[in-house]
């Protein structure tokens, strides 16, 4: 086991802490969570620090979810979808997310507001947030993430949409990025 690479979690496998003690796991890099409910993350010591990919579906985390997982150093990709999380606010704080490259914040149906400070993610290219219909806005500092080559926005709250189009009070946070998508931002 102390080999394993990826680890795949279906809804099959048993709940509880059990399965996530992966403290032997030096070489895992890619964690995926497919519909299982955990009450919270394990401690980023106990996950390998090699890990590069985590995609947590229906996970149920009460508490945000960002401070933990910003501190894996060579996490790549991330993926938090159809409830993985059921607060209302994320915080990414200053050094957080130092080499990730795509963020997808997809069905957290409670999140109300994204925070990220000045220095995090500073190597985040594709930025995709769907169906977070309570989001009220995009976080200020997007506009310091420069490496940003994409945001897709998809079924989000057409008052978001309008804010953040050539025009709208919102657009410099995006105005450097090359490619800004919308579908079905029609309410």
């Amino acid at each position: 086991m102390g080999r394993l690479r990826h680890l795949y979690l279906p809804r099959e496998t048993s709940s509880g802490k059990s399965k996530f003690k992966l403290d032997n796991l030096r070489n895992l890099q890619t964690l995926i969570n497919f519909n299982t409910e955990i009450s919270k993350l394990p401690k980023p010591q106990h996950i390998s620090s090699n890990i590069a990919s985590i995609c947590l579906s229906f996970s149920e985390l009460h508490e945000d979810p960002l401070p933990t997982l910003e501190k894996f150093p060579k996490l790549r990709v991330l993926e938090l979808s159809d409830q993985a999380f059921t607060g209302i606010v994320m915080v990414c704080s200053a050094q957080g997310f130092p080499r990730l490259v795509f963020l997808s914040i997809t069905s957290l149906e409670n999140l109300e507001e994204l925070k990220v400070n000045e220095g995090a993610m500073p190597c985040l290219q594709n930025l995709t947030i769907a169906r977070c219909r309570k989001l009220k806005m995009l976080p200020v500092e997007l506009k310091f993430i420069t490496t940003l080559k994409e945001l897709k926005m998809e079924e989000m709250p057409k008052a978001i949409k309008d804010k953040l189009v050539e025009g709208g009070e919102d657009y410099y946070k995006v105005q450097h990025v090359p490619s800004v998508i919308f579908q079905n931002c029609d309410d």
